[in-house]
Order: structure tokens, then C-alpha cells, then sequence
């Protein structure tokens, strides 16, 4: 006879079967508000693969088997929404993050399957949606607890590329062991160059405040994507750039660690190990028949005042928000409530005089012979162009930014007793 140790794990189906009398009454719900017998069907046959994976590395049978009812409850719920479907961030979540998670989903499963499905629905608008998983899944076995949970979600969406989550990240950061923010941040080669460059310290500092949050009981809306669709009410990003953050829980605070490369990063929103100090280092927007935002050529007004990188822009006779650092961007409708009058944004286009010398800084950069429209200069040097025959927005660095986030590891703060 086999022992509990070597027996084999329990599965998704023969679970199904065992608790069928109480599955069988949340299946009748599901239909009775709207999901086909057969949507449901193939929705728990594809969802198989997945927690059989979950069953074999959460080892505890009795584990896998309180989070059943919870994958069926959640998987209903997405086919009563008509959203179990190829292209479906909720499906993709439970099939993809969830099984992945086995430490979160022994300790709460139900709190696992709504950090992860609301968080995908996210990022799905606003950054990578594979890496945001990737990224969150390898940080698992470092996560204590829900709270942990929470914050490494929205730590992977920001590092994925969900620039209007910088605030909250950082923030979030500090509460997180560096084990989990390697992962995380991907930081496992990096901290070692990294920590050649100039600097030391200890503690950590960053953006305190938190903005948005990913995630079950988070606050804020659903981030925006690059795109025409985005609104926001104002300038994006989280003021406080410089604060002081929570010590981290079993963190070292050296250079090259975490916790010196998030300082450096919130010093200089465009700082990271590995990115170019000076130089075009992407670009925003684009028409809208290939995907952007504008259907004409926009200008860039200037750089605003926001702790997260952020200027303004006018297209399509109206004003936006272009908001970004080194991971990621979002093209924003500047405001939801007003529209700019004509009056108004020719104003605003009759001010725009870029400095002659900031265009000569940036014209080496920008790869083509055009003429500058516009341009905004943020403290830490990187600098919007707008050019008079492109409907993409340049992103160049003039390297201002380099010593900013240098000097930020020489001054960090010490933990808090």
C-alpha cells in the first residue's frame, strides 16, 4: 500500500465527481443566470490542465480540494459574463496565473482568483499582459500574505509596463522582501551591474502615496491604455517624488540591491539598470488607423509638474496627457469633464516656442531631417518631441537625469525602528 507520500495527487475531475452534490448546486446557478449547459461544460473541461498542475505542486490534497469550488465559482462567473472567450483576460488569467500561484492559493483562494482575474482585466489595458504574469507568478513562494499579495501585483503591472501605477508601486514596494522584488522587478543579473555604478547607502526612499491598486479592495479605476479610449482627469502619477518609504520586511539596503535600484528609479523616472543614459529611447502615440490615438499630427504644449513624468499634448482639436517612464506609456484624454474650446487651443498652440537649445540637444537623436513642433523637458532630462510630419511622439534622454538618480544612492534614508 502506497503511503500519503507517495500517493498520486488528486485531480481536477475526480475532485468535480467527489464534490459534486455541492458543485452541482453553484453549476444550476450559473445556468440560471444566463450560461449555456454547454459554455460551462467546455469552459470546466479547459480549466482541467491547469489546477491538475495546481493540485501536484500545492502537494496537500485536502488544500486542492477547498480551492475547487472556488475555481468553479469564478470560472462560471466569467462564462455567465460571455467572457470565456480566446481573447478574454479573466480566462487567461485562470488558466495561465492561477495555477502558478500554489502558496497564495493554499492560504486564500478566493482572494488569489480576485487579485489575479481583476488585475488581468488591468494590465490588459495598460501593459504586458504574459510578462505582468510572468513576473507575478515567479514571486509566489516570497509572499506572506494577502497584503503581499496585493503589492506584488501592482509591482508587476508597473514593471510590465503600466506607467500610471509608478506611484503605487513604489509605495507598495517597500512593504515586499527582496527575494520577491528581484523577481518582481527582474532584477536577478541587474543588481549585480548595478551595484558597480557609484553610490551607497541604506534604506530605501521612493514616491509615498498610494495611487491606484491592482487587485481585490484596491482603490482606483481601471488603468489606461495607449490609445484614443484613455481618460483621466488630470495629470497621472502619485506627488511626493523623494519620500521616504517603509522599511522593507528581511531586505538588504546596499547599492545594487532592490531597494538602492527603486531609489535611483524614483529619483530618475527614466533610470535603470541597463537603460541608456542618453539618446531617443522610444516612442509614444501614433495614427489611429494603425492603432494610436490621433488621426492628426499632434504637438507637444510642454512638460507638467507630476511626480510621474507627464506632458501635454494637443491632437484632434483637443488637449492630452502623454504620461511615461522607463517602463511604459499611456496616451490620456486630458480631461473628462470639459472639452477645450477651438478658442482655447489656439492659445495654447500659438504659446508653443521650443527652446532653440533644447531642439538642437534633441535633433541628433531623432533619426530623420523634420522640424520640431514642440518640446517638454522634464528635471531628469527626457524630453517630448513633437515633429511637424510625424504622428509618433519621440522620447529622447538628454542624460540630465544620470546624476540625479546617482546622487539618489549616496542620501538614502535609514529604516524607521
Amino acid at each position: 500500500m502506497m503511503d500519503q507520500s507517495t500517493a498520486a495527487a488528486p485531480t481536477w475531475q475526480g475532485e468535480l465527481v467527489a464534490q459534486r452534490d455541492v458543485l452541482n448546486s453553484r453549476v444550476a446557478a450559473a445556468r440560471s443566470a444566463g450560461a449555456s449547459a454547454d459554455a460551462l461544460r467546455t469552459a470546466l473541461l479547459e480549466m482541467g490542465p491547469g489546477a491538475d498542475h495546481l493540485a501536484r505542486t500545492m502537494g496537500d490534497p485536502s488544500a486542492f480540494a477547498a480551492v475547487v469550488p472556488v475555481l468553479v465559482d469564478a470560472v462560471s462567473a466569467v462564462v455567465v459574463r460571455r467572457a470565456w472567450h480566446e481573447s478574454s483576460a479573466d480566462r487567461w488569467a485562470l488558466l495561465g496565473v492561477v495555477p502558478f500561484l500554489p502558496r497564495a492559493m493554499g492560504r486564500s483562494p478566493k482572494v488569489t482568483v480576485d487579485v489575479v482575474v481583476q488585475g488581468a482585466g488591468r494590465v490588459a489595458r495598460g501593459a504586458d499582459l504574459g510578462e505582468w504574469g510572468r513576473r507575478f507568478c515567479t514571486a509566489d513562494a516570497h509572499l506572506d500574505d494577502d497584503d503581499a499579495l496585493r503589492a506584488a501585483a501592482a509591482v508587476a503591472a508597473w514593471r510590465s509596463g503600466f506607467v500610471r501605477l509608478r506611484g503605487a508601486a513604489l509605495a507598495a514596494a517597500g512593504s515586499l522582501p527582496d527575494a520577491a522584488l528581484v523577481r518582481l522587478l527582474d532584477l536577478a543579473g541587474a543588481v549585480d551591474e548595478s551595484s558597480s555604478a557609484d553610490g551607497a547607502g541604506d534604506g530605501v526612499a521612493g514616491v509615498a502615496g498610494v495611487g491606484e491598486s491592482l487587485g481585490a479592495g484596491g482603490a482606483g479605476s481601471a488603468g489606461g491604455a495607449s490609445g484614443a479610449g484613455g481618460e483621466t482627469s488630470g495629470a497621472a502619477g502619485t506627488r511626493g517624488a523623494g519620500a521616504a518609504l517603509p522599511g522593507s520586511r528581511g531586505s538588504a539596503h546596499g547599492p545594487g540591491s532592490p531597494r538602492d535600484v527603486l531609489a535611483r528609479s524614483a529619483a530618475d523616472p527614466f533610470w535603470w539598470p541597463g537603460a541608456p543614459a542618453a539618446g531617443r529611447t522610444g516612442q509614444v502615440g501614433g495614427f489611429r488607423g494603425s492603432g494610436g490615438p490621433w488621426v492628426g499630427v499632434p504637438v507637444v504644449l510642454g512638460a507638467v509638474d507630476a511626480a510621474t513624468p507627464t506632458w501635454r499634448v494637443a491632437a484632434d482639436d483637443q488637449v492630452w496627457a502623454v504620461v511615461a517612464d522607463v517602463h511604459g506609456t499611456a496616451v490620456l484624454r486630458e480631461s473628462a469633464g470639459r472639452s477645450t474650446s477651438a478658442a482655447e487651443l489656439d492659445s495654447l498652440l500659438a504659446a508653443v516656442r521650443p527652446d532653440p537649445a533644447l531642439v538642437d540637444a534633441v535633433a541628433p537623436h531623432l533619426g530623420a531631417q523634420d522640424t520640431v513642433t514642440g518640446a517638454g523637458v522634464t528635471s531628469a532630462g527626457m524630453v517630448l518631441v513633437s515633429r511637424a510630419t510625424s504622428y509618433r511622439l519621440d522620447l529622447v534622454r538628454t542624460g540630465a537625469g544620470e546624476d540625479r538618480a546617482r546622487a539618489a544612492s549616496h542620501d538614502i534614508p535609514q529604516d524607521q525602528p
